[in-house]
């Protein structure tokens, strides 16, 4: 069968087809409308709401990927590629957990995390197109180039004879390219957040199991106290009609 996604043939607002979309964004539900159709609904209606699948998102429009990107793995949310769900893009970057996040996994993130410093994926993009080779601090012509894998001391290629020994058990540096060293270190991280999102997910079930047993408990206490209740009207009205008789 057929998704939602795969059957969209237009805007729902202005019914352009999705070929001739002016600014195309798309939607955490993976459906595409115009940026100035999206701001005009919610000029209107104060809320965001895919008008074909009818799903309402908390989110700020001007933030939404293009459409374009839609299938770039590097703007999708990291615990959908994780959990090998169907990609989702994301709407957020976190910088404590250092992951994107769908609306659906941002909800889960939130619940069990509570606030973290986040910013929008418009931004996220900008923030890494930005990024540069850091120059040396005293050969300031020179990049970053080497690095140690031991110690993580950085060092350009003239620094390298004056290195001081390794801070670590070996005084001997374990050099590499940055490159190399980043990449490894990229594995290392993810490797430890994806061990974290596994602990998140689970503490997010067993608080969401904990909110489902203190609801019990609470309606069990309303029918107990309801039943006490009832019962002392009842013998109330025993004893009233003993006295009458």
């Amino acid at each position: 069968m057929s998704s939602q996604a795969d059957v969209q043939v237009e805007c729902g607002f202005c019914v352009s087809k999705l070929e001739d979309l002016t600014d195309p964004r798309c939607l955490p539900c993976g459906h595409i409308y115009c940026l100035e159709c999206l701001l005009g609904d919610f000029e209107v209606n104060k809320i965001l709401k895919c008008p074909f699948c009818r799903e309402v998102f908390d989110l700020e429009i001007n933030s939404l990927p293009s459409s374009t990107t839609r299938e770039d793995s590097a703007l999708c949310c990291d615990t959908c590629i994780r959990k090998e769900e169907p990609n989702q893009l994301a709407v957020v970057y976190c910088k404590t957990c250092t992951a994107k996040f769908c609306a659906k996994h941002k909800e889960s993130h939130d619940d069990l995390m509570g606030v973290h410093p986040m910013i929008n994926m418009t931004e996220y993009k900008t923030q890494t197109i930005k990024l540069e080779p850091r120059l040396c601090s005293e050969h300031t012509t020179l990049p970053y180039s080497l690095g140690c894998r031991s110690c993580l001391i950085v060092a350009c290629t003239k620094c390298v004879g004056a290195l001081d020994n390794c801070t670590t058990d070996s005084p001997l540096h374990k050099l590499m390219s940055l490159d190399e060293l980043v990449a490894e270190l990229a594995k290392e991280m993810d490797k430890v957040r994806s061990d974290m999102m596994d602990r998140e997910d689970k503490l997010s079930g067993v608080f969401k199991h904990m909110i489902g047993v203190l609801c019990d408990y609470d309606q069990e206490t309303r029918d107990m106290i309801e039943t006490l209740h009832r019962t002392r009207d009842e013998q109330v009205i025993c004893a009233t009609f003993r006295l009458e008789m």
